[in-house]
């Protein structure tokens, strides 16, 4: 991933949601490595940001040490599909 210009908001926030774009975008699962690669996060820094949302249920860490997309997110996009789909 080509890093791109950085907004002018919270460069963590930012990171972290670099990181789950990029699960994202790979099936939803990733290596430590892979993260850091394609995001062009020093390993460290994106394995303190994982640790975070692996506490906050965003990230889950799976039985092969990749990581996955966490239960949480499926709540957070169904409020977000509520809050823009038209009413029935």
């Amino acid at each position: 991933m080509t890093e791109a210009p950085r907004s002018p908001g919270v460069q963590s926030v930012d990171r972290a949601l670099d990181i789950l774009e990029a699960i994202s975008a790979h099936g939803g699962q990733m290596s430590l490595s892979e993260l850091a690669g394609q995001t062009s996060l020093p390993a460290p820094t994106a394995h303190r940001l994982l640790r975070t949302m692996i506490a906050k249920g965003y990230v889950r860490q799976l039985a092969n040490r990749s990581y996955g997309l966490g239960e949480k997110l499926i709540s957070l996009g169904q409020a977000a599909n509520d809050a823009v789909s038209p009413a029935a």
